[in-house]
């Protein structure tokens, strides 16, 4: 019974590295049916579920393959999925308290090491909300940016989202690129106070008297701030569906590669931020009108790659967006060496 479990272990792992991961979480799950107290289906199980973005799934396994575990290695990367699980569903200091534990039984860990000092990095640098619980956590927006061609089964959960405005935006006389002018500067006026009661009660008579205007405001211009710095990006990647095309071309064109790597030196480049990239490379090569947009496309990647904790990050990266990508390339006809240099970064 035990071989006919390794059996299914040994095909969900040959499925993973396929990237077929609802075809391993299947094959991980009969194993656990044959051997249910085995940490290292469970773990693997895991691994499954957080490439498929089902981060509650996957932490009950980390959980229960920690119940079972008594092996040091295999316990700490249970802790650092355990951390990572918390984290993506928004409980920052469950994720710090798995990586401590995980560092406490794996002292040496440097992958646990460096996840911990990143969150750090996020807890000290992004606004905060007292929750029900008493926990500081990150106040969490959704993001209304939507992945290209991403399964229904497949989330974006945002790990660090900015409430309030950088200060660029408060600045009395802030530079910014917009696609109307870009060599004009845009006084950008903080967010309106809210409304008292007697303003509540005008608007109210406005709109059922007969006077009143019922003609729409234009929409403003989408005003993108440069240069590009990390709080900028995380109000773009929540920039609305309609203006999205603006920001691809705005990122794809306009950011130079290197950038990435600068904006992100100090808590490590995030998976959402690889695959945004990815999307405006898709967007700009499906709507392309410069012939020369693969090797910039080239480049960014590159870029990215270059980034701190990219090996790390590109492990969470939706598969069907990276395969976009690379076929969009392979169909521009790069050279096969370039090709393979990138397939090989993103693979």
């Amino acid at each position: 019974m035990a071989a006919d479990a390794e059996s299914f272990k040994a095909e969900g792992n040959s499925y993973y590295s396929q990237g077929l991961n609802q075809e391993a979480v299947d094959s991980y799950t009969k194993a656990i049916g044959i051997s249910n107290s085995n940490p290292v289906y469970y773990s693997n199980r895991a691994a499954a579920y957080m490439k498929l973005g089902r981060w509650q799934a996957a932490l009950d396994d980390c959980n229960k393959g920690l119940s079972f575990s008594h092996d040091v290695k295999l316990g700490s990367k249970l802790y650092w999925r355990q951390g990572i699980c918390h984290r993506e569903l928004g409980s920052l200091s469950l994720a710090e308290e798995s990586f401590n534990e995980g560092l406490r039984r794996d002292p040496s860990n440097s992958v646990l090491r460096e996840e911990l000092a990143r969150l750090q990095d996020i807890l000290s640098s992004a606004p905060v909300a007292q929750t029900d619980s008493g926990l500081s956590e990150i106040k969490n927006n959704d993001s209304t940016a939507s992945p290209i061609n991403a399964s229904e089964s497949e989330t974006t959960i945002p790990i660090q989202v900015v409430d309030t405005l950088p200060d660029i935006f408060s600045e009395p006389s802030a530079k910014v690129i917009s696609h109307d002018d870009s060599n004009k500067t845009s006084h950008l006026h903080p967010l309106e106070s809210i409304p008292t009661a007697t303003d509540e009660k005008r608007n109210v008579q406005d709109i059922a008297s007969p006077s009143a205007s019922t003609s729409a405001q234009p929409a403003l211009p989408l005003q993108i701030p440069s240069p590009l710095t990390f709080y900028n990006l995380m109000q773009l990647m929540r920039t609305p569906k309609s203006q999205l095309p603006q920001v691809y071309d705005h990122i794809f064109f306009n950011v130079p590669p290197s950038r990435y790597a600068e904006i992100h030196q100090t808590g490590g480049i995030d998976y959402e931020v690889i695959e945004f990239v990815l999307d405006s490379i898709a967007f700009v090569a499906t709507n392309a009108q410069d012939k020369n947009w693969a090797s910039r496309a080239v480049d960014i990647l590159e870029g990215l790659a270059h980034c701190n904790r990219f090996s790390m990050s590109k492990m969470f990266v939706s598969t069907k967006r990276v395969q976009e990508v690379q076929r969009l390339l392979a169909e521009s006809k790069l050279d096969a060496s370039t090709l393979s240099r990138i397939n090989d970064l993103y693979t």
